[in-house]
């Protein structure tokens, strides 16, 4: 190991450079984390592209990403759940655990939450990061890094489940299948949920959905997603609507799928920071709404769902670049969504084969 490291600049809207910086050390209840995979993320994107979510704006200059593993190579004073040489994976939420809501169990909305990539803070599009030892865990022997970067998003799909307080005789629509969405699905399919029904308007992403266990695929394209459900469950409707796509038509139609007393959650951010939704009918349905932002104790299950399901886990990832490449990789579902699902980033060439690391 080296006094230098690479990482990517974000300077500007789709704009992203690579610099060296000096290589960080741990602090107290640290460790220095040596990168082998880093995830690129829809809100990555988002920023790259919008510069801005919601209320939250882009700081230039700025680094990106947060669905990280790598090595342990350092430890600070006080970390002793952790040894130098452990395959880890990387929990970007850094809450406080002392603040009122941390002490009810919901740190995903902590009062001083420091939230990797999300600005103002730095993310992990660099070759190694310093990070508290609580929010970083050991993976078992049986998975490889490169799966295991995938435990954050599908840590989104416990979350939801766990919400839910799903049963396995549930049924559920699932919206939209981006890497959340097909993570969704493994999530579901662990909690021994039998029919998932899921929706999209490329069949590129349909025909993912299955191999991870979605029982039906309605293109909305091309078929009527009510009467598609309808058919689905003998015109009973479903226990749960989960949205992934924040899209205003898709979460203003959901009530209509929905059994009396049933569910719509929310995960995807609303494309508009105001949309039109009657609440008539689920008053008159008795329905549930939720809302999901990020996850809290998920990270233990997701990596135990991706270590069953390895093999399907990783059918999600469709392309992979050097983080020179970085650009290319930012730009690769902006110019080709069709047929990109997860993209995978390599903080230096030789960590491209890291299947049995």
């Amino acid at each position: 190991m080296g006094d230098d490291m690479k990482q990517a600049i974000l300077t500007s809207k789709r704009n992203v450079e690579i610099k060296e910086t000096d290589i960080p050390s741990p602090k107290e209840n640290e460790v220095l984390i040596e990168l082998y995979v880093i995830g690129v993320c829809g809100s990555d994107v988002h920023y790259y592209t919008h510069g801005k979510i919601g209320r939250r704006e882009v700081i230039y200059p700025h680094i990106q990403g947060h669905e990280c593993s790598g090595i342990v190579v350092k430890k600070g004073g006080g970390v002793t759940n952790l040894d130098i040489g452990d395959r880890v994976v990387v929990e970007p939420s850094i809450a406080c655990l002392s603040c009122e809501i941390c002490k009810k169990g919901n740190y995903n909305l902590c009062e001083n939450m420091k939230f990797i990539s999300t600005p103002p803070f730095k993310g992990a599009f660099r070759e190694y990061i310093t990070h508290p030892a609580t929010f970083t865990y050991k993976l078992p022997d049986e998975l490889d890094l490169k799966t295991a970067s995938l435990t954050e998003p599908l840590a989104v799909g416990v979350h939801v489940m766990n919400r839910l307080n799903i049963k396995p005789e549930n049924t559920i629509v699932i919206t939209g299948m981006g890497p959340v969405g097909l993570l969704t699905i493994l999530a579901a399919k662990a909690y021994g949920v039998e029919k998932i029904i899921v929706s999209d308007i490329e069949d590129f992403k349909l025909e993912m959905g299955k191999k991870f266990g979605a029982t039906h695929t309605i293109n909305i394209l091309k078929n009527d997603l009510l009467e598609s459900v309808n058919n689905a469950t003998d015109e009973k409707g479903v226990d749960s609507i989960i949205d992934t796509t924040g899209n205003e038509l898709v979460i203003s139609d959901s009530p209509k799928l929905s059994k009396e007393g049933g569910k719509l959650v929310l995960v995807g951010f609303p494309t508009k920071e105001k949309i039109p939704f009657d609440f008539t009918r689920p008053i008159q349905k008795e329905m549930d709404i939720l809302t999901i932002y990020r996850y809290h104790n998920t990270f233990p299950s997701a990596i135990n769902i991706l270590l069953k399901f390895k093999d399907i886990a990783s059918c999600i990832i469709t392309h992979e670049f050097e983080l020179n490449d970085i650009k290319a990789a930012m730009e690769q579902g902006i110019k080709h969504p069709k047929d990109t699902a997860k993209v995978l980033v390599y903080p230096t060439k030789n960590k491209r084969g890291v299947n049995n690391v």
